[in-house]
């Protein structure tokens, strides 16, 4: 049996840390999932000054930013399942 105390304390302190992981690594590249639409992708590269003066290189910036998205997702896969696997492994090894 787990005591309540313990358990409340995994599950602040993995709360804390998903809070700070959407603080201060997931809320700056939101903007990477978002490039997913066709409208925003179209967008977003307007809005950038060098792509204004060279227009042959936009495929170029489109496939280095999906590659970047890509990147960013499996990081975020990982992060949780990783997170979510040590908490369940706390709270396991913390039974009496």
């Amino acid at each position: 049996m787990i005591a309540l105390g313990t358990v409340i304390f995994w599950l602040a302190l993995y709360v804390a840390v998903f809070f700070a992981y959407y603080q201060y690594y997931f809320r700056p590249r939101i903007f990477l999932l978002m490039l997913d639409e066709k409208a925003y992708l179209e967008h977003y590269l307007d809005r950038l000054p060098h792509m204004q003066n060279r227009p042959g290189e936009r495929l170029g910036m489109v496939e280095f930013l999906m590659d970047k998205r890509s990147a960013f997702i499996r990081e975020n896969r990982i992060f949780m399942t990783t997170a979510t696997i040590l908490v369940i492994l706390a709270l396991a090894f913390s039974a009496n």
